[in-house]
């Protein structure tokens, strides 16, 4: 019985290094919560966007970043359908500025990030999009959550965190 015991270990143990070895270069964003748990992984390319409403303008801004072999991603370009609050009022030195299919565009921002923070909201939407899926964070994360994007290399996302998310009520959470 103990051999039969062994053998199936060494298999799962075979099969998750063959899985981690054919993934360990991938790119992940990572969806936490204000605590530090995963609430989502979504596997990422070479760049995302994220989309959302303008609470006030009601008008989709969206910021297109590239992902940096560091774990880090640049914001890339913004576009905006309209000029009102929180977009910028000049243009930086480097960037550029034009109009495109009914979009202000800025381009060319190459603003780098270790993580980003959102509030998400029902009244204003928010989006990743990724390689042609698009993905709702209220519908993922919940209304009203605080929560940070990262990005992660390799498959096993700091497995730590994993545990900490599937167990939190078992160390008083």
């Amino acid at each position: 019985m103990m051999k039969k015991k062994h053998i199936f270990v060494l298999i799962i143990v075979i099969l998750l290094m063959i899985l981690f070895l054919s993934e360990k270069d991938k790119n992940f964003i990572v969806i936490e919560d204000k605590m530090e748990n995963p609430v989502a992984i979504i596997p990422v390319q070479d760049k995302f966007s994220t989309v959302y409403i303008h609470s006030s303008e009601r008008q989709p801004w969206e910021n297109i970043y590239k992902v940096n072999d560091d774990q880090t991603f640049t914001l890339m370009t913004m576009k905006v359908r309209s000029l009102g609050p929180g977009v910028p009022y000049n243009v930086e030195e480097g960037w550029k500025f034009y109009i495109r299919d009914g979009y202000f565009v800025y381009d060319n921002i190459n603003q780098k990030f270790d993580y980003i923070n959102f509030k998400l909201s029902s009244i204003s939407p928010h989006f990743i999009e990724e390689n042609g899926k698009k993905y709702n964070l209220v519908d993922i994360c919940g209304d009203n959550a605080d929560i940070k994007l990262l990005i992660k290399k390799g498959i096993l996302v700091d497995i730590r965190r994993c545990l900490r998310w599937i167990m939190p009520r078992s160390r008083g959470h």
